[in-house]
């Protein structure tokens, strides 16, 4: 679990499931990108395109139980972005595309 201090960013995060905890007193976001990593070094590189519909979860963890808060789709560009997230310990899953 990564915690995320007021005005912290955290980038290049490859996730399936990741725990974050905002541990500041004022709402955060999770923001990021899906794409097709097409040399497989871990980075968008200007060719790769962005990968849009994918599904990305928010859950909220409390005393070791998840509860499912909403879910947000990658755009054209294969970005996404969770604002409002009150502080707490939350997992961010990506759900698996079709195919």
């Amino acid at each position: 679990m990564r915690l995320v201090e007021p005005g912290q960013t955290i980038e290049n995060v490859d996730f399936l499931n990741v725990y974050i905890s905002l541990g500041n007193t004022h709402p955060g976001s999770n923001s990021g990108c899906k794409f097709h990593d097409d040399d497989a070094d871990g980075r968008i590189d200007p060719d790769e395109p962005g990968l849009e519909g994918i599904r990305i979860d928010l859950f909220r963890e409390e005393d070791g139980v998840l509860e499912f808060l909403r879910s947000t789709y990658t755009n054209s560009n294969g970005e996404h972005s969770l604002e409002d997230v009150e502080p707490g310990r939350y997992r961010v899953r990506e759900a698996s595309p079709d195919g």
